[in-house]
């Protein structure tokens, strides 16, 4: 079976390439934050390649590209639903960051595939995220954004959901589902919302930093059970 080296070099190489002192690159750097994180590959306790740290760490990346859009775009896109797609990058930030906490959470006590299968199964849900995410023993973090989050469908990144959830066209917008003024339009809350979901992300960095094994054929085979799992799930 033939694979596609830029395929493998994605999933597997620019993390070990990383992991020798190269910088990695920053995260939300914008003017607006203080608390800018600078992320760097630094030799230390060896890293082993698996199925389960190889998902989480694809999470935790995909986070922080969605938090880094958010800080870019949050005061550039000021109308009203630029506004609301910007918020729905963190929306997904959180999302993300909770599944790679859970994946590491699940990894001692449940196997790769069944870990997946319940990440997956909770979808966009932040509540059945933040449920499913056990690294940490302290839950503060998790169920603060339980609490403040799980009423927005990610539907909201269409103008006309949107509108719905928001700005009903026949009632008074105080009697909307979600209070707009409260919530998105409430730069303190949205500000507490990002504190929380840099500090998740933030505090994985150990996890997937440090000397990887540098086994070509292991990372062959890995690549191969990442791609037979993939391959599982969609029956």
């Amino acid at each position: 079976m033939g694979y596609s080296l830029t395929a493998v070099t994605h999933f597997f190489f620019v993390p070990i390439l990383c992991v020798y002192g190269y910088t990695w690159r920053e995260l939300g750097r914008d003017n607006s934050h203080n608390d800018s994180l600078w992320i760097y590959m630094t030799k230390h306790d060896e890293v082993l390649i698996s199925l389960h740290k190889t998902i989480a760490h694809n999470f935790w990346l995909d986070s922080r590209d969605f938090l880094a859009r958010f800080d870019v775009l949050w005061e550039i896109e000021t109308h009203k639903s630029g506004r609301v797609k910007t918020f729905v990058d963190l929306l997904m930030a959180c999302e993300c960051v909770l599944k790679s906490h859970a994946m590491l959470g699940l990894m001692p006590t449940t196997t790769t595939k069944d870990a997946y299968k319940l990440i997956r199964k909770a979808s966009h849900s932040i509540a059945k995220l933040a449920e499913l995410a056990c690294f940490n023993s302290n839950r503060e973090n998790y169920d603060f954004l339980k609490q403040h989050l799980d009423q927005f469908p990610v539907s909201i990144r269409y103008s006309l959901d949107a509108d719905g959830v928001f700005f009903p066209m026949l009632r008074d917008w105080s009697d909307a589902k979600i209070p707009h003024s409260k919530t998105v339009e409430n730069h303190v809350w949205v500000m507490s919302i990002r504190a929380c979901v840099y500090n998740l992300a933030h505090e994985l960095i150990p996890q997937f930093t440090g000397d990887y094994d540098m086994d070509i054929a292991k990372i062959i085979d890995e690549a191969q059970c990442m791609e037979q799992l993939m391959l599982d799930l969609k029956r």
